[in-house]
């Protein structure tokens, strides 16, 4: 697990806030793309993996992103491999290809379902995630209905 902390280390600088991309790239934002925008209905909160320790450090979520490279097959594959039955992995498989992202798991950064679900997911299978402050995903969301709240107005 050494690799992971390093890695973890390496982009946040031991705690910062925002997104971190788990390969290794900063994001212009914490929700920057298209289909994370239309994540903010709250499917997205399908993750079943929760990590129950310490809630004394700030939380962060392991978000699985779509994308046009890996099968459902492999994605599901991944999510079996982190504990996830079969069945409820296919489900969130199918939600990330429909809605875009979906948090997969959430907890502390130095939590072991954390640094187990970045290293399954991206660096063993090298699906596209990010690692993103729960915080900062929710004032992002916040946002994004405050926004659709001032377009209704006008």
């Amino acid at each position: 697990m050494g690799g992971v902390q390093s890695f973890l280390q390496q982009f946040t600088g031991g705690g910062g806030g925002g997104a971190v991309p788990a390969g290794g790239q900063a994001s212009p934002s914490p929700v920057s793309s298209s289909a994370s925008s239309r994540s903010r209905s709250g499917s997205t909160r399908l993750g079943v993996l929760q990590d129950t320790g310490s809630t004394a450090e700030e939380q962060y979520s392991v978000v699985l992103h779509d994308d046009d490279w890996h099968t459902y097959d492999e994605v599901e594959g991944a999510l079996v491999r982190l504990g996830m039955p079969r069945v409820k992995a296919g489900q969130v498989t199918m939600n990330v290809d429909q809605v875009g992202d979906v948090v997969v798991v959430t907890g502390a950064l130095s939590s072991r379902a954390v640094q187990e679900s970045i290293r399954v997911l991206s660096m063993d299978t090298r699906l596209v995630t990010s690692v993103e402050s729960v915080h900062v995903r929710q004032l992002v969301a916040n946002a994004g209905y405050m926004c659709e709240w001032l377009a209704q107005l006008s």
